[in-house]
């Protein structure tokens, strides 16, 4: 794989969510269109290996490597035109508790509906203000036609 990931986790996690759905970061839709098929889904199991190491499970709770490419391809399914600010801000909010308790066991279920939830809040976002609304229907348009 001659993905650079240097270049592809240039972000800006710390921002409000609010200017990270409105930042030019790339989106996981486009990482394999410009680096090769798999590298999105590579790129979102290397997030949740280190969410993983962060929280510190136990190695016989950590997802397996099954568990960790179904869960990158329904973080993918569901949540593909977010940036990678925007994922590395979600991780931040699973990892703060801030989508639900967790109690040391990962689990496909649980993230997928973290990701629901982070998913609506950024939709409530996008609703709510006409400026990125606006950004993201045209963005969205452009990456149609080309």
């Amino acid at each position: 794989m001659a993905a650079n990931y240097s270049h592809i986790i240039e972000h800006k996690g710390h921002l409000p969510q609010e200017e990270l759905i409105y930042s030019s970061a790339i989106r996981l839709c486009e990482i394999d269109k410009i680096y090769g098929k798999g590298v999105a889904k590579n790129f979102v199991i290397a997030y949740l290996i280190n969410f993983c190491d962060l929280l510190n499970i136990k190695e016989d709770a950590k997802l397996n490597n099954i568990q960790l490419s179904t869960c990158a391809l329904n973080i993918l399914m569901r949540c593909n035109g977010i940036t990678i600010s925007e994922l590395a801000d979600m991780i931040r909010k699973f990892s703060s508790g801030k989508y639900g308790q967790f109690y040391g066991q990962m689990d496909i279920m649980t993230i997928g509906e973290w990701a629901r939830l982070y998913m609506k809040e950024r939709g409530d976002i996008i609703y709510k203000n006409e400026k990125i609304s606006r950004f993201i229907r045209k963005r969205d348009n452009q990456c149609i036609t080309n």
